[in-house]
């Protein structure tokens, strides 16, 4: 959309691609030349899919610590340990 804009508008500034896209959203500082124009679709799915992986690996690390600090440690005289499951 962002891209329709710029090729339909080139003079458009980024000023103004703010205004238009900014209006309402909660959205404050975006660049949206960088963000839209100057990526393509692909690296911006490769960059979500980063972030993506990246949030889940974290959301894991602290479901396992919680169950080991909830759960295993009522097993203590088992003396039985969460494998580290990867490596980074």
């Amino acid at each position: 959309m962002v891209n329709g804009i710029k090729n339909e508008y080139p003079s458009i500034t980024e000023a103004e691609l703010s205004a238009k896209f900014d209006n309402g959203s909660g959205i404050h500082g975006a660049n949206y030349k960088r963000a839209f124009i100057e990526h393509s679709w692909e690296q911006q799915q490769s960059d979500f899919a980063w972030m993506l992986l990246n949030n889940t690996i974290s959301i894991f690390e602290g479901w396992l610590e919680e169950l080991k600090d909830n759960k295993i440690s009522r097993y203590e005289h088992k003396k039985t340990t969460v494998p580290l499951l990867y490596t980074i």
